[in-house]
């Protein structure tokens, strides 16, 4: 499956955090509204947002810290996933 870019409207102090924002936490946040995104356009058996939500408590409690979250991202993105 390939991908496109959309475009969404946000004001200006959305667009000014996530222009301000360091690539990486921009990456977070594309990849945390393309999950989003693809929770509610493609119907599953369990809410993917509620499985999200749970995994990110499970990996708080675990202790996962923001270099991790980061390494993991930049491994998504060298598989050349969305």
């Amino acid at each position: 499956m390939g991908s496109s870019t959309i475009s969404i409207p946000v004001d200006e102090e959305v667009a000014r955090a996530f222009q301000a924002a360091p690539d990486e936490q921009r990456r977070a946040w594309e990849l945390m509204l393309y999950l989003r995104l693809r929770s509610v356009t493609i119907p599953t058996k369990q809410n993917l947002l509620q499985i999200l939500d749970r995994l990110g408590k499970q990996a708080q409690e675990r202790g996962l810290t923001d270099e991790e979250l980061a390494d993991m991202l930049k491994k998504w993105e060298d598989e050349g996933r969305p």
